[in-house]
């Protein structure tokens, strides 16, 4: 549901991103153990979340990351983590953040990190701690609270839910930095 609404068709896809959604449209669609199920960021970490829950292609003990850059061999990797915090666990984040991009980086794939719309913790130590690693490793950052934070309750609902507005407005967040990143990989 992410950005599959582009690539079939459930969302206009805005004027001059068609080739975007185009050289993206099979990873748009694909399934992903790592996207499936409100998994956080340690969870992709945990192989009980792999083959455990039912995903047959990862293997024994392998865990959802593991098995999704194994699988899936992607060049790119979207990471946007952090709206299932647990309240006390924002040292954890960033060092499971860390892990993450570790992993991916090891592959020769390029994680691109977002913010978060919500503010759940209270004082966006999870949005400042995402922004932290991206400028540490140097990578690309979509900034989803900036994306959202003029739209009524800042694109929020429910404390962490974005509303269909905030989740288009994330939705074009990314694509217009896949739109960067497409323009210099074909260069």
């Amino acid at each position: 549901t992410f950005l599959g609404g582009y690539a079939n068709e459930k969302y206009a896809i805005p004027e001059g991103y068609e080739n975007t959604v185009k050289w993206f449209s099979e990873s748009m669609l694909a399934e992903s153990v790592t996207a499936e199920k409100g998994l956080g960021i340690s969870s992709v970490l945990n192989p009980m979340f792999g083959l455990g829950a039912g995903y047959k292609q990862c293997d024994r003990n392998e865990t959802p990351l593991d098995c999704e850059l194994r699988t899936r061999r992607p060049m790119i990797v979207l990471i946007g983590m952090g709206t299932n915090w647990i309240p006390n666990a924002d040292a954890s984040f960033e060092k499971y953040l860390r892990e993450v991009v570790d992993g991916i980086l090891e592959t020769g794939a390029l994680p691109i990190l977002a913010t978060k719309g919500d503010n759940v913790e209270g004082d966006w130590r999870l949005n400042l701690a995402i922004a932290q690693v991206a400028y540490d490793y140097d990578l690309p950052l979509v900034n989803v609270w900036r994306s959202v934070r003029d739209l009524p309750s800042r694109g929020i609902e429910r404390k962490i839910y974005l509303t269909p507005d905030g989740w288009m407005r994330r939705n074009y967040a990314w694509l217009v930095t896949l739109d960067r990143v497409r323009e210099l990989l074909e260069k």
